[in-house]
């Protein structure tokens, strides 16, 4: 296998760079399985700005002194043919050149100038016409299904048809022609054999198993079918590769009809040329990248680059690989462990850290890679993030049995919890906002500031209460790098009203006056060092003399991280289980 570029690092292309001609495929990289025409193509794609891995499936051997090819030319003078089908320009130009060194040129070209020729696709007709010859017909789709049934529906009993091969015996078309009833004579111009040094090959379907390129280019169906023989025992996930995430680019329909038998989706341009192949590799894959909006950024995933507000950055293929994962699943935590999957064999959770080093170096734009603390990392897109604004912590209103989405309506909403409700503050401090759990039949307060009769929570929030260290709740808070989503109130319960606080199944709070509070417990939070990790401590139980009226000057909404909502309606009688 070569890669064209050299290995070498290729600068920023800046977004006025990207709009040109030149720069159209910049950031992909495409395998290239052609050999004798393989430095056309790859110079066809350098042009666009691909990046260009050649691994030849198959060479030609010329047979030029090959006895079957001299049988098969002494057969047609002796019987010249009725039809003669040309499937190449290059077979048709080398059994000219063969007949030549033999002498046989002129007879060969007199008893082909007699017979009905038919050039399968635009380069045999040119060689036909080369040759001073005319040729009658051709199909449209260039298939040979398609020159059989227009053969058998021009009648060929009693015919002799004189058939080039194309690099490899095609029995099932000959097998056809005879049942018509035709004298079949096959020409094998060339053959196909194996390329010199097969690893290439092999390397090829190692990157396209790794999703490291992001399109393939075939011109023979020979070269098709060498693929997937080299493939071998990875066929399965081989050909899943090209189903799912690599972009199979064909000259021509008859070229991917071995893969279309594999369920593989292909494109071909409507002209077999290797121009109009590469213009729809230009065409097709920009329309499989990837967008997001993140952190005030615009980022699309290109190949192995990643466009940023506009200008093309390179990157390794592990911070690229790290990369497609995140983005597959924007807004997930991914863990180190799920990570370590999409980078290569052999690497360890180290190798992750310095992936997201080098990917965070390599975009340039702050806050694109998240870190969140003990669980892993994640991209945070416009999207998720604007869903998580509109999020509150729980709380009861006043005078309404119902969950209160904010202070400025009061929408009848059901079972609206926050789970892993984090309040946002400054640098690493960081605290568990209060979340309601089921306490049987009754509702208690998980993790809250002192709850009061009639004006909700209380306890200074800057309060300090000495403990234990102790392990993480669960649900525990995490520490999302300098980024606040959105603002909501602390949780508050207030006396005498019937509403339901669910996380699970709701229940009455107050159905007999006292009951609820009894059940409520105070915690006061504990941010005077970080001997603790920052969690909270375990709830102490309210007293008398806790439940006390008026609210707490100064108390103030705090920032909410994240959170999530389940909604589900409430029974028609809120005292009902």
């Amino acid at each position: 296998m070569t890669d064209r570029t050299g290995g070498t690092r290729r600068a920023v292309i800046t977004a006025a760079g990207l709009t040109e001609p030149a720069a159209s495929l910049s950031g992909y990289t495409v395998g290239v399985t052609a050999d004798r025409r393989r430095d056309e193509l790859a110079n066809l794609l350098e042009s666009r700005g691909a990046r260009v891995v050649l691994a030849p499936a198959l060479r030609i051997v010329p047979i030029a002194d090959d006895a079957e090819l001299r049988a098969a030319t002494r057969a047609c003078l002796d019987n010249p043919p009725d039809i003669v089908l040309v499937n190449t320009g290059i077979g048709m130009r080398g059994w000219l050149e063969a007949a030549e060194g033999w002498g046989l040129a002129e007879p060969l070209r007199a008893a082909l100038a007699r017979a009905y020729l038919i050039g399968r696709g635009p380069k045999a007709r040119a060689a036909i016409r080369s040759a001073g010859l005319h040729d009658r017909w051709s199909p449209e789709t260039e298939s040979y299904e398609e020159v059989v049934d227009h053969l058998k529906a021009r009648g060929v009993d009693g015919l002799t048809v004189a058939l080039q091969l194309h690099g490899e015996s095609q029995p099932e078309y000959t097998e056809a022609l005879e049942a018509a009833g035709a004298r079949v004579i096959e020409v094998p111009v060339y053959r196909w054999g194996p390329p010199t040094d097969p690893a290439p090959l092999h390397r090829l379907v190692d990157l396209i198993t790794g999703r490291l390129v992001d399109a393939v280019t075939f011109t023979s169906a020979a070269a098709v079918n060498a693929l997937l023989r080299a493939a071998g025992p990875a066929g399965d996930a081989f050909l899943e590769a090209l189903r799912a995430d690599v972009l199979v680019a064909c000259v021509g329909p008859v070229t991917g009809a071995p893969l279309r038998r594999h369920e593989v989706p292909i494109v071909a341009p409507a002209r077999a040329r290797l121009s109009a192949l590469v213009r729809t590799i230009v065409e097709e894959l920009p329309k499989r990248a990837v967008t997001l909006e993140v952190a005030g950024h615009s980022l699309t995933l290109r190949g192995h680059a990643a466009i940023v507000d506009g200008d093309l950055r390179p990157l390794a293929p592990a911070p690229m690989a790290v990369l497609r994962a995140l983005a597959a699943a924007p807004g997930r935590v991914l863990s180190r462990a799920a990570l370590l999957h999409a980078l290569p064999r052999g690497a360890d959770e180290h190798a992750v850290e310095m992936a997201v080093a080098r990917l965070r170096a390599g975009l340039g734009a702050p806050g694109v890679v998240q870190t969140v603390v003990k669980r892993g990392y994640r991209v945070l897109d416009d999207l998720h993030e604007h869903a998580l604004h509109r999020v509150p912590v729980a709380g009861v209103a006043q005078h309404q049995r119902h969950v209160r989405r904010d202070r400025q309506g009061l929408a009848h909403l059901v079972r609206l919890v926050a789970r892993r409700a984090v309040e946002a503050v400054e640098g690493h401090d960081v605290r568990q906002m209060p979340v309601l759990e089921v306490v049987e039949r009754r509702e208690s307060v998980r993790d809250p500031s002192r709850v009061d009769q009639h004006g909700g929570a209380h306890g200074a929030p800057d309060e300090l209460v000495p403990h234990e260290p102790e392990a993480g709740l669960p649900g525990g808070a995490e520490e999302v790098e300098d980024q606040v989503v959105g603002h909501g109130d602390t949780a508050e319960v207030h006396r005498h009203r019937g509403g339901l606080l669910a996380r699970h199944l709701g229940r009455v709070v107050d159905a007999l006056t006292g009951r609820g509070h009894q059940r409520l417990g105070g915690q006061r939070l504990d941010l005077g060092d970080r001997s603790d990790e920052r969690r909270l401590a375990d709830a102490e139980a309210a007293r008398n003399d806790d439940l006390r009226g008026g609210d707490l000057p100064g108390l103030r909404p705090r920032p909410l991280r994240a959170c999530e909502v389940h909604s589900t309606p409430f029974p028609a009688d809120p005292s009902a289980p």
